[in-house]
């Protein structure tokens, strides 16, 4: 957890107009959000600063400066948000608790988000499932089984209320009981398309509507293609039906192949212009999905496994990546370090981790935390030694022991290890958390630095 925890747990109604404020600024990321941390001590401190001691902090830019003094001056922040919890929104930190913790640990995860009606369970399986808004009949007929299918699933959908395939695909969703999400491009009380009214009302009601904009922010171009990175942080899978080679959909498929999301794909008619995104998605490896039931207990069946375990949660990812943090801005968040004795040190070292699945190997200084606490079982041997014997299950250390240096698709992990194709997916997520594979999209994975060097160990 961040620095300001402790405070919105304790004051969170009185730190509320302040976070408001740096929302407000639409220029505050998350990485600034955590600098400002490391000098100051609350919400509240960071506006009460003088123009020129937040110069000093060096933790925004010139240009931030200048638009937080200026929405200090001219909007009443108090006032902000009465209006807000009078239309039922409410805010949702970063540092909280409640935060959506599938969104919390990809790289640039809103401050905050403005929420109205309800998030899907923590461990509640979640698809994206989105395409084209100028769809075909198949594709809106497609949608609409899919959505249906994973309700009877109680696989939540995520989508962005738009005109086409989202708005099908929710609209079904709902209609047969099931969860909704609306992940907005402006304020959660802001209906856009205004055609999409009706679903609005109806995912306040049985589901929920988000946004990381202020209430009142009108829709923008380049906040449809920001909130993709949240449709895809906010599930577990994402499924496409019907995409044109250029287009919004594509900019959530990389959001989601940089997260280290599976990509599933619904395949078209190789004269349909929808369908061109799609079918180059499936050359490049791509899941194909080639039936509505049977794609929902797939994807039901396999990460209900992972959450119910609750695997993830168990490696470095409830706190944000160190990334460009320095060393001083580490040792203020008052990390215990352990040496190999189990005793903390009080050490801190300048570290760089990741994001919660799938992007790059990790030298994490929690992990170093995860090996000296779970203690090797004996007699096991598979290769990977020593340190991590407790960490990978049965079927983790047999897909790591029948690869080599390169990438592989799961289709092949599956092959030369003898493994049904759910658990690969599975054990491969696993595996990309703890550092061992690194996720190359499309259902690629390649062994990282770590497990090459431990496996040489080994077998010297």
């Amino acid at each position: 957890m961040g620095k300001f925890y402790n405070v919105y747990e304790r004051e969170l109604e009185d730190q509320l107009p302040y976070i408001y404020w740096l929302c407000a600024a639409e220029n505050i990321g998350l990485k600034t959000y955590i600098k400002l941390q490391g000098v100051f001590d609350s919400p509240k401190e960071i506006f009460e600063a003088t123009p020129g001691l937040l110069e000093k902090s060096r933790a925004l830019s010139k240009k931030q400066i200048e638009k937080l003094c200026y929405l200090k001056s001219s909007t009443n922040f108090f006032s902000k948000v009465e209006e807000m919890k009078r239309k039922n929104i409410e805010m949702i930190v970063w540092d909280q608790e409640k935060y959506p913790h599938r969104l919390k640990h990809i790289h640039d995860a809103p401050i905050a988000l403005f929420l109205k009606g309800r998030l899907p369970d923590e461990n509640q399986v979640c698809v994206a499932l989105i395409g084209a808004r100028a769809c075909t009949t198949y594709g809106m007929i497609t949608a609409e089984n899919i959505g249906i299918s994973l309700a009877k699933q109680d696989v939540g959908v995520i989508s962005g209320m738009a005109r086409g395939i989202d708005s099908a695909s929710q609209i079904a969703a709902l209609e047969k009981g099931g969860y909704s999400l609306g992940v907005l491009g402006g304020g959660p009380d802001i209906i856009y398309p205004r055609e999409s009214k009706g679903l609005y009302e109806e995912l306040v009601r049985s589901g929920g509507v988000i946004s990381e904009h202020v209430p009142g922010t009108a829709p923008q171009g380049i906040f449809f293609a920001l909130r993709n990175r949240i449709i895809s942080g906010l599930s577990d899978v994402v499924c496409v039906v019907e995409a044109r080679e250029k287009s919004g959909t594509m900019i959530t498929i990389d959001s989601a192949l940089e997260q280290g999301r599976e990509v599933y794909v619904v395949p078209g008619r190789i004269s349909d212009v929808a369908s061109r995104g799609c079918l180059e998605m499936l050359k490049q490896g791509a899941s194909m999905v080639t039936d509505a039931d049977s794609f929902a207990f797939e994807v039901k069946e396999c990460y209900k496994k992972i959450h119910c375990k609750g695997r993830l949660n168990e490696f470095p990812f409830d706190e944000l990546s160190d990334m460009e943090m320095s060393e001083e801005e580490i040792c203020r968040e008052n990390i215990d370090y352990f040496d190999k004795t189990g005793e903390k040190t009080g050490k801190h070292e300048k570290t760089t981790s990741r994001n919660c699945i799938g992007v790059e190997g990790r030298e994490s200084r929690k992990e170093e935390r995860v090996y000296e606490e779970r203690r090797p079982r004996e007699g096991s041997e598979n290769f990977e030694g020593e340190k991590v014997r407790g960490i990978l299950s049965e079927k983790g250390r047999l897909i790591a022991d029948s690869i080599e240096e390169k990438t592989y698709s799961i289709e092949e992990i599956a092959s030369v290890s003898g493994l049904e194709y759910s658990d690969v997916i599975m054990e491969c997520m696993l595996l990309t958390a703890q550092g061992y594979l690194e996720n190359f999209g499309a259902s690629r994975v390649s062994p990282t630095r770590k497990f090459m060097e431990l496996k040489k160990e080994k077998q010297e």
